[in-house]
């Protein structure tokens, strides 16, 4: 299975409140790509993600924090799953 690190931008991208074409299109990507093709690749990140969220300044830190948590708390139960 193929590994694809989450780093923030992701999380950026899913999140965004921009407005302009580019973003919106990031946007709407990127959340197709999560909800068709995430579960046929193995996701990993790292604590630096984890506390670079946690110094953000944007009202979605929150949403991005809970997301990301959510994201690691199913990872770990797919592993334990498989033990």
């Amino acid at each position: 299975m193929i590994s694809i690190y989450i780093e923030t931008s992701i999380l950026g991208f899913y999140y965004t409140t921009r407005n302009d074409l580019e973003s919106i299109a990031r946007m709407h990507w990127t959340r197709r790509w999560w909800e068709e093709y995430y579960s046929e690749f193995r996701l990993v990140t790292s604590a630096a993600v984890i506390d670079e969220l946690g110094k953000g300044k944007s009202n979605l830190v929150q949403k991005k924090s809970i997301f990301l948590t959510g994201f690691l708390f199913f990872l770990l139960m797919t592993m334990l799953l498989k033990l």
